[in-house]
């Protein structure tokens, strides 16, 4: 598996993995406030949510792309909140730019 350029597809914003403790966490609470905003629960987990982000347009592009959140503009790679790229490559379609074969 190979990172690449993205393609635009915005399966990184579909499927997003926010484990239960991030939530516990008071300098969270901005990044919370947005997510539960923002974010539709679309599975719970024993550890954490699956979240669908309201804000991605038809267009695969985010619709309030100027206040989008560091763990969007990190993306691919999540520094600020400490999630291995390899666990994110989990949640990527191949073929989406960022993952090939």
């Amino acid at each position: 598996m190979k990172m690449s350029k993205c393609k635009m597809c915005g399966s990184c914003c579909k499927n997003i993995f926010m484990h239960t403790d991030f939530f516990g966490v008071e300098e969270n609470k901005k990044t919370i406030e947005f997510i539960k905003k923002n974010w539709v629960v679309i599975a719970t987990m024993p550890d954490g949510f699956y979240h669908n982000c309201n804000l991605l347009g038809a267009d695969n592009k985010c619709t309030d792309y100027e206040n989008r959140l560091p763990i969007c503009s990190d993306f691919p790679f999540y520094e600020r909140n400490r999630v291995a790229v390899k666990e994110i490559t989990k949640l990527m379609t191949v073929g989406c730019g960022f993952i090939t074969n």
